[in-house]
């Protein structure tokens, strides 16, 4: 059972008061210039740690492989 499918919404309400994990995925990637090894970073535009450096990722949608949610 999809609970996103689900039309009930009192068996949405119940369901609901379970645990539900944020999933989210980072890519590492890495380029070479021949001399020096150097990694892509970016300058998070957002809270929390807004104008710090991270590797670029987000939280992955539900209906959304690992996969998919790197392209974005």
């Amino acid at each position: 059972m999809n609970l996103f499918e689900v039309d009930n919404m009192e068996e949405k309400k119940y369901c609901y008061k379970y645990p539900h994990p944020a999933v989210t995925t980072d890519c590492v990637i890495f380029g070479f210039d021949g001399k020096r090894l150097h990694i892509l970073l970016i300058e998070r535009g957002l809270e929390p740690y807004k104008g710090n450096w991270a590797l670029p990722g987000g939280f992955l949608k539900m209906d959304e492989t690992v996969e998919e949610s790197h392209s974005k």
